[in-house]
């Protein structure tokens, strides 16, 4: 009788807990809020401004939007998901006149999608302009604007148009050059290079001292899994951050990967944060997480004093069918004191 009422016990424990867990997981339920499309400007061939529609098919990275609803529940809330669109403009470039030799012209980029974009590096093509030295913008969140730089030399008077080559996206500027020709200004370029090579080093460096505290984050992360709450906080963008600065350093693209562990730097600091902040795990919390290894015990438990019950029987049941054959009987207990 007292196997059987633990059974009964074990057995409500394990029901109580899976119920719990079901109702911890039909509970977490979360809104998205929605958003709109509105047109946006950019700059036409003849630098005036006119308003167009962004160009989403070439850069829209998911355009689903999930609408269903479930039917066996009609009180359940609706979750709409925000498309994921790429889009930016160029909204400005000064100057559009300019005397010919060493200038800075300075874009600004409107970012018109739905997603933070990252690495904006612009590159201008034109007739007689020649490149010193390029600063990207390193991260542009949806609806901000922000200034990029070329540095170069226009070796060429008189009206021309400016093909600008923004990551896979072109644009074109009309702009009017006078004054005298000159040369190329060496001795920046050589200041220039002489900065690239030493910014390499730097960059080198800081990989290398990221990417060992990645490896120490990831252990941190392992180690307190079990008693804080760390959903969401993975190193996964982070080492994609660091495998692009690699990339780039290899291919001699300064400037992409000083854009690039910025970012991982960033990353690290925001996964820092999180962690350092994450709250400490519930005791039914920890029991939800390990519900089913909870749920295995038990039923190995209840098959194992059940597998006991059947053989116990089995086995009084063989005693008493050999005691008939025999004609036996049990032995009754002798009393010590009668002789």
């Amino acid at each position: 009788m007292k196997k059987q009422s633990l059974l009964l016990v074990l057995f409500i424990i394990i029901s109580c807990i899976a119920l719990a867990q079901e109702g911890a997981t039909n509970s977490s339920v979360g809104m998205t809020p929605n958003s709109t499309d509105s047109p946006t400007q950019n700059l036409s061939a003849n630098g005036t401004d006119q308003q167009i529609e962004p160009n989403i098919t070439l850069y829209e990275l998911s355009n689903e939007t999930s609408n269903e609803t479930n039917d066996a529940s009609p009180t359940e809330p609706v979750v709409e998901q925000v498309p994921s669109i790429v889009s930016f403009s160029l909204t400005n470039f000064t100057p559009r006149e300019f005397e010919a030799g060493d200038v800075d012209m300075e874009l600004t980029i409107k970012n018109t999608g739905t997603v933070p974009l990252q690495g904006l590096v612009p590159v201008i093509v034109g007739r007689g302009f020649f490149i010193y030295d390029v600063i990207p913008i390193a991260q542009l969140l949806p609806g901000e604007s922000k200034v990029s730089e070329v540095l170069g030399h226009m070796s060429e008077k008189g009206t021309t148009i400016l093909t600008i080559k923004i990551n896979d996206q072109l644009f074109y500027q009309k702009v009017r050059v006078t004054g005298d020709v000159t040369e190329i200004n060496q001795t920046l370029l050589d200041q220039i290079e002489q900065d690239r090579i030493k910014n390499k080093q730097t960059i080198t460096e800081q990989l290398d001292e990221l990417k060992d505290k990645t490896d120490e984050l990831e252990r941190t992360l392992e180690l307190k899994a079990n008693d804080y709450l760390l959903e969401g906080i993975t190193t996964k963008d982070l080492l994609q951050y660091l495998q692009d600065t690699k990339y780039q350093l290899v291919a001699d693209n300064v400037n992409l990967a000083n854009v690039s562990v910025v970012l991982a730097q960033n990353e690290y600091d925001d996964l820092m944060h999180q962690l350092e902040t994450a709250p400490k795990k519930s005791f039914w919390s920890k029991v939800n997480d390990n519900i089913l290894i909870i749920s295995t015990i038990g039923g190995a438990l209840i098959t194992i004093f059940t597998l006991y019950e059947i053989f116990q029987k089995k086995q009084d049941d063989i005693k008493k069918k050999l005691n008939e054959k025999k004609g036996e009987k049990e032995p009754e207990k002798k009393d010590p004191k009668k002789k």
